[in-house]
């Protein structure tokens, strides 16, 4: 079924809907909208990056870079041929 055709059926089934049921899909709504705004990039192969993830990811690779940990630009190009 098309998106156009279920959000006319869906409005449909809104308008007969009684509160109860009106607060279910709207928790729905609210914590799918809630995940979206969570995600904050895809990998590769197309699973999303999720906030909480990034953040901490992120941080271990600065603190990394404060511990001197870090790749030369040479190192870097030599990795990537084998990419």
């Amino acid at each position: 079924m098309s998106a156009v055709k279920l959000r006319t059926e869906l409005h449909g089934f809104i308008e007969e809907a009684d509160e109860n049921f009106l607060q279910g899909i709207y928790q729905i709504f609210t914590a799918y909208r809630t995940k979206q705004d969570n995600i904050v990039g895809y990998r590769l192969d197309g699973s999303p990056v999720m906030a909480d993830f990034a953040i901490e990811e992120y941080a271990k690779r600065v603190e990394s870079m404060k511990a001197g940990q870090k790749t030369s630009i040479e190192d870097l190009r030599k990795e990537a041929t084998q990419w």
